[in-house]
């Protein structure tokens, strides 16, 4: 199986990025980087994740504006930065959508999906991606990510019929890259 990784860049998570690679390649996983549209997506959606987790508090950009980070802010980030708009519904994207695999034409579906309305819930916002009618299981995924890192909790009836289907050596590889349980382990 070929994983494509790609790191923001700061010297924190270039250290756990190299570590967290080298445990998918010693678990016999290819590591590859070799797509500019992937990498953009990928750049998108860890921006949104990290934008996501310092929403509502005082956030200084790379321009040095520093702000108090709001779902507006993050949208006109990704914007400016990546060239995804956001400027239909989630029903108006729902229209005219087809099925996608490139990057550019099913990040910023899946991304809609969690920055339409914060509000939303884990299950909500996954079940949005899903009924866009693209590719699902991407989209979900994406978008379900997002959401979490707005702080949206995963449903315990959802999250240990998705855990316990992980392959061993993934459960192994979260573990080793968190350093410690994962959240719902200690409850189960």
């Amino acid at each position: 199986m070929t994983v494509d990784f790609f790191s923001l860049g700061c010297s924190k998570n270039l250290v756990d990025s190299e570590v967290l690679m080298g445990l998918f390649e010693a678990h016999g996983y290819r590591v590859t980087h070799d797509s500019d549209e992937a990498s953009r997506g990928a750049q998108a959606v860890a921006s949104a994740i990290f934008l996501m987790r310092h929403r509502g508090t005082s956030f200084r950009f790379s321009d040095h504006k520093t702000c108090h980070l709001t779902d507006r802010d993050i949208r006109h980030y990704l914007t400016s930065e990546f060239g995804y708009q956001f400027t239909r519904s989630i029903e108006e994207i729902r229209k005219d959508y087809q099925f996608e695999i490139f990057c550019d034409k099913c990040v910023p579906e899946a991304l809609s999906c969690t920055l339409e309305d914060a509000r939303w819930g884990y299950e909500q916002t996954i079940r949005q991606a899903v009924s866009l009618g693209g590719d699902a299981d991407t989209m979900a995924a994406i978008a379900g990510g997002v959401s979490v890192a707005a702080g949206h909790d995963i449903p315990r009836e959802i999250f240990w019929p998705c855990y316990d289907l992980l392959p061993v050596d993934f459960e192994d590889i979260i573990r080793q890259f968190n350093g410690r349980q994962t959240v719902y382990e200690k409850k189960r």
